[in-house]
């Protein structure tokens, strides 16, 4: 009852609250409590600590200023001007001749997908892309595979692993 009673609670506890429940559930909360005073005592232990000790200053003392070099001696309107220039003109062109254009889209995909599965209504995955011109086409369309799946507008069976895909069309639309 006693740990019942030190629990914190958002509302108060009835007779039942303190009464009943399993002694396994206020052991376990007993030790939890146990637990959070533990925290608040090191917790307070850091903060006593913390206010015996006090920052002081970095850097040399004032005595000592004229031993250092001025960091802005040497800055002038010009240098400014110039890094500033350097910063603000447009970056190089960057060259993306090596790189492959987008010939297909998930989209377009997702679309011939899901016309040809209306249709028949089940088909195999390598039916779906028997007319695919490239393996990127074929990684394509199972992407949109994935994505109708996902929308829960088809169904997928494979009976082992690395066996056919079935597909099934489902009525459901996307929502």
């Amino acid at each position: 009852m006693k740990v019942a009673r030190l629990t914190p609670r958002d509302i108060e506890p009835d007779e039942e609250d303190l009464v009943g429940g399993s002694p396994d559930l206020a052991y376990a909360r007993r030790l939890e409590l146990s637990a959070f005073r533990e925290a608040a005592r090191e917790v307070a232990r850091w903060l006593e600590d913390g206010g015996r000790r006090f920052g002081r200053g970095s850097g040399p003392g004032e005595e000592f200023a004229h031993l250092y070099p001025d960091v802005m001696d040497r800055v002038t309107a010009d240098g400014l001007a110039r890094i500033a220039a350097d910063l603000l003109r447009p970056p190089p062109a960057v060259d993306l001749s090596h790189v492959a254009p987008i010939r297909v889209t998930v989209a377009e995909a997702l679309a011939l997908v899901a016309d040809r599965l209306a249709t028949a209504r089940e088909a195999s995955f390598r039916d779906l892309v028997a007319d695919a011109p490239e393996p990127i086409h074929v990684v394509v369309r199972f992407l949109a595979l994935l994505e109708l799946y996902r929308d829960g507008r088809v169904s997928l069976r494979q009976a082992r692993t690395f066996g056919e895909i079935q597909v099934t069309w489902e009525e459901r639309e996307p929502g």
